[in-house]
């Protein structure tokens, strides 16, 4: 599994969790939980290639420690 499918798969996760939590919550927090999912959903191109960025960032020094 490459590592920008094992993010996307960890985006979906979150933005499913906020939108369970969502659901299970009532008044402003609901709403304010929906539009949070809906924007991680809008802005996923450029959060997935931030997140990938700092995976590799982080396996680059890991590496270099071990």
């Amino acid at each position: 599994m490459s590592r920008g499918h094992k993010v996307h798969q960890v985006d979906r996760v979150v933005i499913a969790a906020i939108g369970l939590l969502s659901i299970l919550s009532e008044g402003w927090l609901s709403d304010v939980l929906v539009m949070l999912s809906m924007l991680l959903w809008l802005w996923l191109p450029e959060w997935e290639s931030v997140l990938l960025k700092v995976y590799i960032k982080e396996n680059k020094t890991s590496g270099k420690t071990n």
